[in-house]
C-alpha cells in the first residue's frame, strides 16, 4: 500500500503541470508512510485537497481520535504555504475492523450520530481540518441505509454549524467501492447525491 500511495503521488507529481487548472486533485497521505514519506516531502501545490488519513472513532463512538498529533498538524500547517489547500481529516481506513463496527453503532441511531456529528466537528476545527473523508470499508446491503442516515447527519451537522458559526463550511467526502456491483450492494447513490 506504501508503494502504490508513494507511486501514486509521484505520478500525480509528473501530470500536475499537464492537467487543467480547476480539477479536484485529492492526495491521501496516510501515517503508515512515515518515515519514508513525510508531509515535509509533499508540494502543498501538488494536490488540491490532501486527505490526512488515517484517524480513528474514539472506543465509546463520541468523536474521532488520533494517535499521531504531530503528522495532522504537519498536514494541515501545509495550508500556510498554500492558503487554497484543503486538509481533510480521513478517519477508518482499511482493515480497520473495530472502526467500521463503530462507524455501524454509530449509525444505527440518530442521538449516537448527533453527538458524534458535534464532538467530530469541534475536534476539526480545534485541529484546523477542512472537513472529514470518511473511510468506511465497506457498508453491505444490512447496513447501508445506515450509512446514509449517517452520511446525511454530518452533512446536515456541518451545513447547520456553518450557519450558525460563519464558518465556512466544512467539506465532506466518502470512500467507495471502485466496482460499480459493489457500490450499488454497500450504498444509496440516489441519497448520497442529495
Amino acid at each position: 500500500m506504501l508503494a502504490f500511495t508513494f507511486g501514486f503521488l509521484t505520478v500525480l507529481q509528473v501530470l500536475t503541470p499537464a492537467m487543467a487548472q480547476g480539477k479536484v486533485r485529492m492526495c491521501y497521505l496516510p501515517t503508515f508512510a512515515q518515515p519514508r514519506f513525510t508531509p515535509d516531502d509533499l508540494d502543498p501545490f501538488l494536490c488540491t485537497h490532501v486527505l490526512c488519513a488515517f484517524a480513528s472513532i474514539s472506543p465509546d463512538g463520541t468523536t474521532v481520535t488520533t494517535t499521531d498529533e504531530e503528522f495532522f498538524r504537519n498536514i494541515t500547517g501545509l495550508k500556510q504555504r498554500n492558503p487554497n489547500l484543503k486538509v481533510l481529516l480521513s478517519v477508518g481506513g482499511a482493515g480497520k475492523v473495530q472502526t467500521t463496527a463503530l462507524f455501524d453503532d454509530i449509525a444505527r441511531s440518530a442521538s449516537r450520530t448527533a453527538i458524534f456529528v458535534n464532538n467530530t466537528i469541534s475536534f476539526l476545527r480545534d485541529h484546523a481540518f477542512d472537513g472529514l473523508d470518511v473511510d468506511w470499508e465497506f457498508p453491505n446491503t444490512t447496513n447501508r441505509q445506515h450509512f446514509t442516515n449517517f452520511i446525511a447527519g454530518l452533512s446536515n451537522g456541518f451545513s447547520r454549524e456553518n450557519l450558525d458559526s460563519g464558518h465556512v463550511k466544512l467539506l465532506l467526502t466518502i470512500a467507495v467501492w471502485g466496482n460499480h456491483e459493489q457500490t450499488l450492494n454497500s450504498y444509496e447513490p440516489q441519497s448520497l447525491a442529495q
